[in-house]
């Protein structure tokens, strides 16, 4: 029985994983929110960089979030 892909999600107090699986079971895409934060926050992230042009400066408020 074929059922598509699944999206599954468990929101933790400090923590937000999302996982999705493929049609065959398998993991297609997997993202957890703790290990970014932990390394913004402990300035352990790479150096990067933001650029938008003109007509997406709202991009910059989304930044601090």
């Amino acid at each position: 029985m074929n059922l598509g892909y699944q999206l599954g999600s468990d929101v933790g107090g400090t923590f937000t994983d999302v996982y999705v699986f493929t049609p065959h079971g398998q993991i297609f895409m997997h993202h957890g929110t703790t290990t970014a934060t932990n390394a913004v926050l402990e300035g352990k992230g790479a150096r990067t960089a933001l650029m938008v042009t003109a007509g997406h400066k709202d991009i910059l408020a989304l930044r601090r979030s």
